[in-house]
């Protein structure tokens, strides 16, 4: 199992590095689609399965790392709370290039969290719809593969963006991948250990994420059974 994380995790790499260096080269899209399934079949084994890739998963904050990052976690909660294996691979696909658009953006913003309501801050938030234009250039695009992309910093308290949802019409695929991008932001892209990261996830995220969610986020770290 360990060698087969590797490979995968190193794989993984290489396909979003290569992605997010040419995200407008055809292929690109697809390869990740293809990642995404590949990965949803993986956790399906059970959670020896994800705590073998997550314990192989890189720290930092390059694209590539995070991206595959999320992707094991949002994927591997949507295994544990037994979603279809149709909507684990899309929600697979959605985590990959949820940050995809963000190579759109001008060099100086593509790192930047500029202040709500300023100029800068409307081209940040713009970056959800080009990274979805860019995937659909390349065809359909599955369901919550397309809401993973698009409504992933939508929040539950209406503070997100791009459209300011708030509660229920929050989707679940950007439910997860919002927490999931998050808990990957501070657990492997910061200095912040496994349980400071949840931590700080329950003192600064809250009520913009989803509650329950986090509760199945610190049951999936914590469980040392394999069976989902």
């Amino acid at each position: 199992m360990t060698d087969r994380a590797v490979a995968l995790v190193a794989r993984a790499l290489a396909v979003m590095t290569d992605l997010f260096e040419r995200p407008e080269a055809p292929g690109g899209p697809a390869r990740a689609r293809a990642l995404a399934a590949e990965l949803a079949t993986f956790l399906d084994e059970g959670r020896h399965a994800f705590r073998a890739l997550a314990a192989k998963l890189p720290r930092g904050r390059a694209p590539a790392a995070h991206a595959l990052g999320t992707a094991v976690v949002a994927t591997a909660l949507a295994r544990q709370l037994d979603l279809a294996p149709a909507f684990q691979a899309a929600l697979a696909e959605g985590a990959l290039v949820h940050d995809l658009g963000r190579t759109l953006l001008p060099p100086e913003l593509i790192d930047a969290s500029p202040a709500r309501g300023t100029e800068a801050f409307h081209v940040v938030a713009g970056h959800p719809r080009l990274g979805l234009d860019l995937v659909a250039a390349r065809g359909p695009v599955p369901e919550a593969t397309r809401v993973a992309i698009l409504s992933h910093h939508e929040r539950l308290d209406g503070g997100g963006y791009p459209f300011g949802l708030a509660g229920d019409e929050v989707p679940l695929a950007a439910r997860l991948v919002a927490l999931a991008d998050e808990y990957d932001h501070r657990a492997r892209g910061g200095t912040l250990d496994e349980a400071a990261a949840l931590d700080a996830m329950r003192e600064q995220c809250l009520p913009g994420l989803d509650r329950a969610l986090l509760g199945e986020l610190v049951s999936l770290l914590a469980r040392s059974d394999d069976a989902w």
